[in-house]
């Protein structure tokens, strides 16, 4: 009788535990938001700071996509930061042009990686100190952003507004743990 009333309140706890999601243990979530939700190449709005409204396509040297490739992995203040128009340089693999939209800081903070699947992201590391990831800060203007990352190839990127720069190289640097990040952007662009 004992054992009967230890099976059932493990498994009623294990069930309350499920439900209320306290062992949710999966990860982030990435919701990509339709692409007609935010007005990435309006102008400045109270809601956020947005630079590269000059047509995004306009630049002979850069392939662009019509959406953004980098989102974030979630819109923690609901107003559409955080999307990115990542574009790439036709003969230049270190080189990128972005265009998107920031919420509170002028600059931003990319970290170059390579992605090989949805369970494997490499990132790349500092030339200066091989043992952390590597990433550059740099200044919103009007035009984009022209980031160069010299004798590197990488695919995609991770992007974090200026100021949570060095919890997400922590992060990185520790294997991922989603729960030690901070607000993120994320996306492939070739």
């Amino acid at each position: 009788m004992n054992s009967y009333f230890r099976i059932v309140g493990n498994l009623t706890v294990a069930g309350t535990v499920l439900l209320t999601g306290c062992s949710n243990v999966i990860g982030p979530r990435y919701d990509r938001a339709p692409e007609d939700s935010y007005m990435i190449r309006s102008s400045a709005s109270s809601s956020g700071l947005e630079f590269g409204s000059n047509d995004p396509y306009s630049d002979e040297n850069y392939n662009c996509p019509t959406s953004p490739n980098v989102v974030p992995d979630y819109d923690y203040l609901f107003d559409g930061s955080g999307q990115y128009r990542v574009c790439k340089k036709k003969d230049s693999d270190s080189d990128i042009l972005i265009h998107g939209r920031t919420s509170l800081s002028n600059s931003i903070c990319i970290f170059p990686a390579h992605f090989v699947d949805v369970t494997t992201v490499y990132t790349r590391p500092d030339p200066m100190a091989p043992a952390l990831p590597w990433f550059k800060c740099f200044q919103i203007a009007e035009a984009g952003i022209f980031a160069s990352f010299p004798n590197t190839s990488f695919n995609a990127v991770f992007i974090v507004e200026r100021g949570a720069e060095y919890q997400m190289r922590d992060c990185l640097k520790n294997g991922g743990n989603y729960y030690t990040c901070p607000s993120y952007s994320f996306g492939k662009f070739r």
